[in-house]
């Protein structure tokens, strides 16, 4: 008898623990999920990145990409994105959102205001082709942050990462970023020659403006030459002197 109790007790723990670990592996990509076409344009031009986001639960919702905190600095996760590699792709303005949206006071989060997608919403993100992309296809990744919610409560924050592909059709007029900062590197060296052309400058007016040798230069220099040379030199002076 004591054996068929420690049997079921057991039984019962395996039971609840099985319970316990599938409920932490519930996470909000139960309730989302996220699509995303192939990005085509040229190499440095703005396009549109448009992702499909469904709700599998028609009770749940997702936030929208709008960061929202209430008065105590608390918020839920909205969806965000991250490229890998970082540089492929850039944000570069507002998302246009189309489908179930609301925007209404939240409880959960003390009535702050939040954007809520419901069912289906297609989002439009504004991105920009790094310039210095090759023409061809390029693999990337999208990875997705999200939280999903229904009236009772939020289920943890998420994240997924989908694969992308970029197709580069030509170099748009954008690609020259490069070349500019060239053009900063050929000026900087141009303004480093300059220094050199005023130390000439100054080095020719330096010698224009050497003062004459005085009469006593003149006079050591007739002694160098000789006692006869320089008798004759003081003759010469003396005369003048008696003119």
């Amino acid at each position: 008898m004591k054996s068929a109790r420690l049997l079921l007790s057991v039984l019962a723990l395996l039971a609840v623990s099985t319970l316990s670990t599938q409920a932490q592996f519930v996470g909000s990509r139960e309730k989302v999920s996220h699509s995303f076409a192939n990005v085509s344009g040229r190499s440095g031009d703005t396009v549109m990145l448009v992702m499909t986001v469904k709700l599998k639960d028609p009770e749940y919702y997702t936030y929208g990409m709008v960061p929202t905190r209430d008065a105590n600095d608390m918020g839920p996760q909205e969806t965000m994105l991250t490229f890998a590699p970082t540089s492929v792709l850039k944000r570069v303005g507002k998302a246009i959102v189309s489908g179930t949206v609301k925007r209404e006071p939240d409880s959960t989060w003390d009535n702050a205001v939040v954007e809520k997608w419901y069912k289906t919403v297609t989002v439009k993100i504004p991105v920009r082709i790094n310039p210095t992309l090759p023409v061809g296809r390029t693999k990337a990744k999208v990875t997705v942050d999200f939280m999903a919610c229904d009236k009772a409560a939020c289920l943890p924050p998420d994240n997924v990462t989908y694969p992308l592909e970029i197709v580069v059709t030509g170099i748009g007029s954008s690609a020259g970023d490069t070349s500019s900062a060239e053009s900063d590197t050929t000026s900087t060296e141009t303004t480093t020659d300059t220094p050199k052309a005023d130390s000439t400058t100054k080095a020719g007016s330096s010698s224009a403006t050497t003062p004459p040798p005085s009469a006593n230069d003149e006079i050591e220099r007739e002694k160098s030459k000789g006692l006869l040379s320089f008798f004759l030199y003081a003759m010469g002076v003396g005369f003048l002197a008696l003119l």
